[in-house]
């Protein structure tokens, strides 16, 4: 890439870019005239790479907790297969986090949590981009709320309704 400035009598500015033929060609169609005195400064420009923003997902660590069944509760397993939820992320991670927060009683549940119970429930890879996954349930429908710990998260009383209420999913009736 070529690129040409040019300056009017009056003050005025034209950048011209191109290839170095293009630029030449202009500026000399440009020098007969009388209204513009031109003063070319072209120079090579080089392109610039474009460095591509994908990251790779931030490493999370597991974080285990007590998935068997116990005379108070259902396992993980067993809670999962009764809410049925799709084979969307969202719907699991409420589901595991309600799990979390409504029968293990914790006020809170990480990414670390979800990772564990994903692999523990063989449910295939997690979302690669589950961090992400999570802030747009918080964001755009209201399914999170952040902890009070750093990448911790609860359900939001939107979660909680959805998880009690709309799973598992209930077939039209005619």
């Amino acid at each position: 890439m070529a690129k040409a400035n040019i300056e009017t009598p009056e003050g005025t500015k034209i950048t011209i870019e191109g290839t170095p033929e293009e630029v030449a060609k202009i500026i000399q169609s440009t020098q007969g005239t009388q209204k513009i005195a031109i003063k070319p400064k072209i120079k090579e420009t080089k392109r610039k790479k474009i460095r591509s923003s994908s990251k790779s997902p931030k490493k999370i660590e597991i974080e285990e907790y007590d998935l068997k069944k116990d005379e108070k509760r259902k396992s993980l397993k067993e809670f999962f297969e009764e809410k049925k939820p799709k084979d969307k992320h969202p719907e699991k991670i409420m589901v595991i986090g309600y799990y979390i927060t409504k029968m293990l009683k914790k006020s809170e549940f990480t990414e670390g949590n979800i990772d564990f119970a994903i692999l523990a429930l063989k449910l295939g890879k997690r979302a690669p981009n589950l961090h992400q996954v999570m802030l747009d349930m918080k964001s755009k429908r209201q399914f999170l709320e952040t902890g009070t710990k750093t990448n911790s998260w609860t359900l939001s009383r939107i979660g909680e309704l959805f998880v009690e209420d709309h799973l598992p999913p209930q077939k039209n009736k005619k």
